[in-house]
Order: C-alpha cells, then sequence, then structure tokens
C-alpha cells in the first residue's frame, strides 16, 4: 500500500517513490553509472510533475501567447531523466508529441488513465523556435472514482533557475503535503542535493534534512512519511541547493506541491521565492 492510500484511505497515490530513493547515500550515488539522457537548455519549460493511472490523468494546456506560428515538442520522463511512453488520448503511448500553434491558438493533450500502476516523472516542452518561444502551458490533475466527486488542481509550467523557495506545511487535523522536486541545472557537474529545512509556525528550526537529486532527476515525496517529526506540525519549509557549484555553471530546481484534505479533496501550492536573494537562511 502506498503513502497516499495510507494516509488518505480513499486516494490513491500522485506520489510514488518507485525506482528512486531519496534515502541514497553520497556513496551509492557516486556509483550510479546512468546518467539522464538529456539535460534541460535555456528556453525548455519545465512541467515538474505528471501522473497517470489509479484513476488519475494529467491534462496538459499549451497557448500560443504570441503572433507568429509556434512549433514544440512534449517529452516525457522517468525520475532518472530517461524517455518514458505515457497514454496519451488519440495517441497511443508516446515517449514525446510534436504539435505547432497558430498565433493565439490553444491545444490539450490528456493522459489516458485507468486503474493500472500510477506513472509519473516530469515533462519538458522544448520549442522548436529556439529565438522566439511564446508557448504557456499548464498541468490539470484530475482525480475521478465511482460515488465520489471528480477533484482537479493546476499547476502552470516553469523554466525559472530556482535556487531558493519556501512552501508553507500544516499537516494538522489529518491534512498532508506532497511535494516534487527536479533538477534542472544545465551540467552534470552541478550540484546534486537540496537542503531542506523545516520551521515551526513560530519561526524554530524544526530539523533539517539533505535530499539527494542529481542533475536532470526527479523525485516526489509526502513530507510526513518521508520526514515523520512533520506528522501534526505546522510551518515552513526552506529549500536551497546544498553545496552550490562554482559560479558559471547554470544551475536551480522546479518543485510543485501539494495540500491533501483527509476527506478527498486536494489542491496546489505555490512556493514562494525569495524577494531578496542577498538574504539567507
Amino acid at each position: 500500500m502506498t503513502w497516499f492510500s495510507k494516509l488518505i484511505g480513499i486516494v490513491a497515490p500522485l506520489f510514488l517513490l518507485a525506482g528512486f530513493s531519496v534515502a541514497e547515500t553520497r556513496d551509492e550515488r557516486n556509483e550510479q553509472e546512468d546518467r539522464p539522457i538529456r539535460l534541460t537548455s535555456f528556453v525548455d519549460v519545465i512541467g515538474a510533475h505528471f501522473a497517470d493511472g489509479d484513476n488519475w490523468t494529467t491534462e496538459f494546456i499549451f497557448m500560443n501567447m504570441g503572433g507568429i506560428r509556434m512549433p514544440a515538442e512534449l517529452r516525457f520522463f522517468d525520475s532518472k531523466g530517461q524517455e518514458q511512453d505515457v497514454g496519451i488520448e488519440g495517441l497511443g503511448s508516446v515517449s514525446s508529441v510534436r504539435f505547432t500553434l497558430n498565433p493565439y491558438a490553444s491545444t490539450r493533450l490528456r493522459t489516458v488513465g485507468g486503474s493500472g500502476r500510477v506513472t509519473q516523472g516530469y515533462v519538458i516542452l522544448e520549442p522548436q523556435d529556439f529565438l522566439d518561444h511564446r508557448i504557456g502551458a499548464t498541468a490539470v490533475f484530475r482525480r475521478k472514482l465511482p460515488e465520489i466527486p471528480t477533484y482537479e488542481a493546476s499547476v502552470p509550467f516553469g523554466s525559472e533557475f530556482e535556487e531558493k523557495a519556501y512552501f508553507p506545511f500544516d499537516h494538522r487535523n489529518g491534512f498532508l503535503s506532497g511535494v516534487a522536486f527536479y533538477n534542472h541545472s544545465k551540467s552534470y557537474d552541478a550540484w546534486g542535493e537540496l537542503r531542506l529545512d523545516f520551521y515551526s509556525e513560530g519561526g524554530t528550526l524544526m530539523s533539517s534534512r539533505v535530499l539527494n537529486l542529481p542533475p536532470g532527476h526527479y523525485t516526489a515525496l509526502s513530507l510526513t512519511q518521508q520526514y515523520p517529526e512533520l506528522v501534526g506540525m505546522v510551518g515552513m519549509m526552506a529549500v536551497a541547493i546544498n553545496d552550490p557549484p562554482a559560479e558559471g555553471i547554470l544551475q536551480g530546481f522546479a518543485i510543485v506541491g501539494f495540500r491533501f484534505n483527509p476527506d478527498g479533496p486536494f489542491t496546489t501550492i505555490t512556493p514562494m521565492l525569495s524577494i531578496n536573494e542577498s538574504l539567507d537562511f
């Protein structure tokens, strides 16, 4: 039984840790020989999480926000940055989809869902015109079960080089938080760890953890399952690159957050960025 079905009961996992252990030691990480099939480029737009299966679907919405015709390609990746096939309505099982949008046009792609095992990972929207990329994108997560209302929440794609982010959590009264991270640094020599500092509502540091996340890799986790000290707690998680590399290496991470009601509904939480990057935590 997965963490989500354990903790919420009627709702199956949106975040599943299969295939990528966040508890890897530094030595185990150094022994890994597999590398992501590609790292992100300067103009890629990142969808840091998608889920399909166990009655979950993800719908991708793309909009041409400019006055010229724009081609693009959407690619699906697993936790280690390897391409993976995903069932898309009308297209079958594919690892990428190419499309072209006329000026101010939009289109949608939806995963097939179904009751089988959850497939999850991240997506990269690659522009085919590197000089003028004006395609906006968002992902809508949807869960549909018999005799239960259909719940959904949306998350916009992003392209920022985030080095610090702040994520509120409230685990009182059975509420839960899920978080997905993607390391979209531009070099295999970039950082490979995130530092997670958990603060109480009064600003007291409760605990600090290190999350292993090599360049091009992704992971998703339940905060209360991965870090039991957060059960029943309310406060803030501060996320930062741990031991960042020397200047000149472009680095950053993408983060997506969810808040789950014990009765079934869920919503997305947008992490906040530091207003003054000269301030440290």
